[in-house]
């Protein structure tokens, strides 16, 4: 039987309480508590990819559970493997569509060349 909770405190509550037990019965039955440990390992999986965008400049995030979000030229882009993101970011059109962050340069001759 697998059992999955709504909200992480539950989830945290009752593994603590089963760990405190020395046993736990049902109808003579032994019951064992295990916690889903795919989630992190599936988001660990995307650390790679993640520091690869992060170099590139392109904005990301990571959904849950374990699904990436790139957003590049006002697109969004979603990945459920870290080798389709990383195959992506070596295609060649999509280095030219990476978010760019403008940034003040303190020239102030292209600024004087509006006024004049």
């Amino acid at each position: 039987m697998v059992i999955r909770f709504l909200h992480y405190c539950d989830r945290n509550i009752v593994l603590k309480e089963t760990r405190s037990l020395a046993e736990v019965r049902v109808s003579s039955a032994k019951v064992m508590f295990f916690p889903n440990y795919m989630i992190a390992v599936q988001r660990n999986n995307f650390l790679a990819v993640k520091r690869r965008l992060r170099d590139l400049g392109f904005a990301y995030s990571l959904l849950f559970p374990a699904r990436l979000r790139v957003v590049a030229a006002y697109t969004t882009h979603f990945f459920t493997t870290p080798e389709e993101a990383w195959h992506w970011t070596e295609s060649s059109d999509n280095c030219a569509t990476r978010s760019v962050r403008l940034e003040p340069t303190g020239d102030s001759s292209s600024q004087q060349n509006r006024r004049g």
